[in-house]
């Protein structure tokens, strides 16, 4: 985390005040894009419990800095969609995980990134809420709030359950798995499902190329 921080510091102190000013006003200028994903194993690292319980125990994974801003400054914003339950188990206090949340949305803007909003389901999985429902769930109210379409909007994460709720929403999905370069290529119909990546890094070139291939579907149709 400390190696993350003096990186952050180092991109700002890379640009003059006014090269800043003017690489804040061009990011905003151009049309937002978004991207959705998960908070624990995705951008920070779980530890015995899965999860941290105060900022000391947060630790950004390797070169989530690095993704966040290159998303960035291809105007890609993100939106965190993440099951923070254990505030009800009394694992951790709201107040504790809304400091955790203000803390590492500033570590990610000191880096360049951007990330417009975050959702938390606080419910207890077992308790049958509505906040994974493909319909009217933080997924659907994030659509609405930002005002993107979910087949347009990568989501990411390392939970089976999670990725499932956000495919039945429409969205195109990446599973992070640490050693997804050490297994054997999954089958066709597993790729249909959603693509692997080892890291938010990879996730996020893939997420570039796609729309890379977009762009360039649009472009043909344009031209016929």
């Amino acid at each position: 985390m400390a190696r993350d921080r003096e990186r952050a510091d180092a991109n700002m102190n890379h640009y003059t005040p006014r090269e800043k000013e003017t690489e804040t006003l061009r990011i905003e200028a151009q049309p937002r894009r978004y991207f959705l994903l998960d908070r624990d194993g995705v951008i920070n690292r779980r530890n015995s419990i899965g999860h941290a319980k105060s900022w000391d125990e947060f630790e950004f994974l390797p070169r989530v800095l690095d993704a966040l801003r290159l998303l960035a400054v291809n105007h890609y914003a993100g939106i965190v969609i993440s099951r923070q339950a254990r505030a009800s188990d009394g694992l951790s206090s709201s107040t504790e995980i809304d400091t955790i949340t203000r803390r590492f949305l500033l570590e990610v803007a000191l880096s360049g990134g951007h990330i417009a909003q975050v959702y938390y389901c606080r419910h207890r999985e077992e308790n049958g809420c509505e906040c994974y429902n493909s319909n009217t769930g933080l997924i659907a109210q994030a659509s609405a709030d930002h005002g993107f379409l979910p087949e347009e909007a990568h989501f990411v994460s390392e939970r089976e359950l999670d990725l499932q709720a956000a495919q039945e929403a429409g969205c195109p999905c990446i599973r992070i798995q640490r050693d997804a370069f050490l297994q054997t290529p999954i089958s066709c119909a597993e790729q249909a499902r959603y693509r692997v990546a080892s890291n938010l890094y990879e996730a996020a070139e893939q997420i570039l190329a796609s729309s890379q291939v977009r762009e360039g579907e649009y472009a043909a149709f344009q031209s016929r």
